[in-house]
This record gives C-alpha cells, sequence and structure tokens, in this order.
C-alpha cells in the first residue's frame, strides 16, 4: 500500500494488510468460495538448428474459483468449479519446428471459460459425478511427476493429444461432458468420461466457442487403476488437481498404475493415406490406449 504524499501509512499489528488478506480469505473459505490465482512466464530461445534462431515469451493467467454447494446453497456433496483461463505470447513450435510442443501453455491468445462443472458425490466419498465444461488430462492420462516439467511430452500421451478434429477436451479448449468415478477400494478406482467430440470452433481457434455440432460425434475414455500414498488418508482430490499433483493434495505418492481405453466416434481423415485424387482417406472413427505408472523410491 502505497502512502499518499506528506503521511504516513501505519497499521496495528493485527491490521496489516497480510493478516487483513487471510481473514478475508478465510471468511470466504468458510462460506463456501475459495479463489485462485495463478501465473506463469517462460522464455525459449532456439539457439541453434530448428527453423529459426529467434526467441519467444509466453505467460499462462489462470483465474479459479471452487464452490462449496452445500455451505452455499445447502446442496449437500455437490462442488462447483470455475476456471477462466488467458494465454498470450509467442509460439516457440514455429521457431523449432517440434513434433510435440515444447511449452505445455503454448496456445493462441485469448481468454475464455476454461472449465464450469458441477460435481455430485454419492457414499462420499466412494462415487462421484462431474458435468459441464472439463478438462479431460485433470484425471485421464496422467501420472503426478508430470506437474513438474514444461514440456508437454510429460503431459498427455502424443497420440491420444493429436487425436480428434480439434484435438480432445484438454488444454487449451475444453467441451462439454459428463465424467463418472466409483472408488471399489481404497487404493482401486474405475472412472470414465464421455465428451464432444470437438471442443470449440476449428475454424476460429481465438473464439471462446461452445458448441454442439453437427457430425461433431463423441470422445469417450475408461480408465481403471491403484493408488497408494504414504498417509493413510485416501480421500478423494477436490477440483484443485487440475494444476497440483495428487501427491501434494493427499500427502506423497508412492505408487500410481492405469490402464486407460479412448475413442472418438466421428470420423478422422488419416496423417498418411491417400486416395487417387490425393485426398486424405477417411476413418470411420479411432481407437486407443494407454498404460502408465509411477513409483516414489
Amino acid at each position: 500500500m502505497l502512502a499518499p504524499l506528506g503521511h504516513t501509512a501505519a497499521w496495528a499489528e493485527d491490521e496489516a494488510p497480510q493478516n487483513a488478506l487471510a481473514r478475508a480469505h478465510t471468511t470466504l473459505q468458510e462460506r463456501g468460495l475459495e479463489l485462485g490465482l495463478g501465473y506463469t512466464v517462460e522464455l525459449f530461445s532456439n539457439v541453434s538448428g530448428g527453423i529459426e534462431q529467434d526467441t519467444k515469451l509466453l505467460d499462462n493467467l489462470d483465474l479459479t474459483a471452487q464452490l462449496d454447494l452445500e455451505r452455499l446453497l445447502g446442496w449437500r456433496g455437490a462442488t462447483g468449479w470455475l476456471y477462466v483461463l488467458a494465454n498470450h505470447g509467442g509460439n516457440p513450435s514455429e521457431i523449432v519446428g517440434d513434433l510435440q510442443a515444447v511449452s505445455n501453455i503454448e496456445a493462441p491468445t485469448t481468454w475464455r471459460a476454461y472449465e464450469a462443472w458441477i460435481e455430485q458425490r454419492f457414499a462420499h466419498p466412494r462415487a462421484s459425478v462431474r458435468a459441464g465444461l472439463y478438462d479431460v488430462n485433470a484425471e485421464f492420462d496422467v501420472i503426478p511427476s508430470a506437474a513438474l516439467f514444461s514440456h508437454s511430452s510429460h503431459g498427455i500421451g502424443a497420440d491420444f493429444g493429436l487425436s480428434g478434429r480439434n484435438g480432445p477436451s484438454i488444454f487449451p479448449v475444453t467441451s462439454l461432458a459428463v465424467r463418472a468415478r466409483v472408488r471399489l477400494a481404497d487404493k482401486v478406482y474405475v472412472q470414465g468420461v464421455v465428451a464432444d467430440g470437438v471442443p470449440g470452433d476449428p475454424k476460429h481457434p481465438r473464439r471462446n466457442s461452445i458448441m454442439l455440432g453437427d457430425g461433431d460425434g463423441g470422445l469417450w475414455v475408461v480408465e481403471s487403476g491403484v493408488r497408494t500414498y504414504r498417509t493413510a488418508d485416501h480421500a478423494e482430490p477436490g477440483p484443485e488437481a487440475r494444476h497440483a499433483s495428487e501427491a501434494s493434495l493427499r500427502g506423497p505418492l508412492r505408487t500410481k498404475l492405469a490402464l486407460g481405453v479412448w475413442g472418438f466416434t466421428t470420423d478422422r481423415a488419416d496423417f498418411s493415406a491417400r486416395d487417387v485424387g490425393d485426398a486424405p482417406l477417411e476413418h470411420g472413427g479411432s481407437l486407443g490406449s494407454y498404460l502408465l505408472g509411477e513409483h516414489s523410491v
């Protein structure tokens, strides 16, 4: 805080700005609202090879709001999650010529509603359902250590990330989806999601579009796995899991093993096969799978 010229700014110890912010934060939490702010800046310089030697600066702003709907509205077992995303800056892939993006925050310059869903828990915390704008990679085909690295190869698998007409419902564009999860035991879970097959508007990547167009088809994913932690607390992680690793949410992770299967119901052009007129051949849907594992030593 800046004091006007000629005056002195002073607070009693219990009225310091940081204490006031802490009290405000606690009050909001008690009322069922928790706000979050994250900002990332990356500087990339291609000093040798690639397409050209150049430097790119890009940034990513995250604004989040977690809503305890039981405290706010008396809706028992319900949680809301709102996530606004803003990206700005250069595209390092243009100067590197990579097959996978060198930065996991590389995206068109725009503001967008990134996630907006409601989760209902049943027989807490054994089962839950989420519905709304949803990032599939928040809970599917993800390992905790991916949060430590900036390269996109540490995130969702390249085959899955490049699938679909406009990619799956992941960063930086998501689509409407419904996700269900059941914990069969403290360590074993099964989860599945069905989402609109074409997130956003492929013709206008900077437009904040939520569309359910004819021919979009759907994306579906089913995953089953085992997770163990060094602590005895096996409570389900909250929506803050979008950027935080599971280990940071429930203590250090010991082991995660998971097997997933995904598919699109829409036709798509082949990457290499062509017809006699040199047009890409169309495939009726697509199918893939993944196996992931991580163990803390």
